[in-house]
């Protein structure tokens, strides 16, 4: 797969993955030659109407967004399909997730009372997506699925929201989709879900960035939910 075409992209090297997709460092050949991160999504799940769905739903929020441009959130620059499996060409830049970095931090021996990431840190961690999520509000989108791993630290120390699979652009929506261990209690339970659950699991992760465990209620959610 490496060193191969994908539309006008070259995939270098493999970056990340996730339950729909694999992202690839590729070069871009246009008038200038550039690096973008391509999402493509997994071939074996093409032919399934709902991830396909869940894909493409991605990036159809990505491009409406795009006009107003947000400082924490990706650029996209292509949408496309090569075989019928389809891809997102995105704006590359260099990182860590926030899962990363916890873990990175966690291996580090801490005195009493010391928090994983530095209080500043996480606040200014926390700040960023607060900007993010006002933007997406404004536009009337609900991520519903922050994570660590859907949160980027740059090397420049930006910070940029990812993976927009599951965000919905309708201000209410009842469904079972997400991260369970970073739902909201609404998610949870099957019920109405809007923008505030984006709240709600961003003081879940500031808890993470602060302490390396995440609140010990989730805890009951550990065995199987009827879905």
């Amino acid at each position: 797969m490496l060193g191969t075409r994908l539309g006008s992209y070259r995939l270098l090297a493999k970056i990340g993955h996730g339950g729909m997709g694999e992202i690839f460092l590729a070069i871009h050949y246009g008038t200038v030659v550039t690096y973008r991160a391509v999402k493509r999504m997994h071939p074996h799940l093409c032919h399934d109407p709902k991830f396909e769905e869940l894909f493409l739903r991605e990036a159809s929020i990505l491009v409406e967004l795009q006009p107003a441009h947000h400082p924490n959130l990706l650029q996209i620059y292509d949408i496309g399909s090569v075989g019928g499996v389809p891809y997102i060409a995105m704006e590359y830049v260099p990182g860590h997730t926030l899962r990363e970095v916890c873990r990175a931090a966690a291996g580090r021996r801490r005195r009493p009372g010391e928090t994983l990431i530095p209080v500043e840190h996480a606040l200014e961690i926390t700040l960023a997506v607060c900007a993010a999520l006002e933007f997406l509000h404004t536009k009337i989108v609900a991520h519903r699925d922050l994570t660590p791993t859907n949160l980027l630290l740059t090397r420049h120390g930006s910070v940029k929201v990812l993976d927009f699979g599951i965000a919905k652009v309708e201000p209410h929506t009842c469904s079972f989709k997400g991260t369970l261990a970073y739902m909201s209690p609404e998610q949870v339970d099957h019920r109405s879900v809007d923008h505030r659950t984006d709240f709600y699991t961003l003081g879940m992760l500031l808890y993470k960035m602060l302490t390396g465990n995440r609140p010990p209620r989730f805890d009951r959610f550990r065995s199987p939910l009827p879905l």
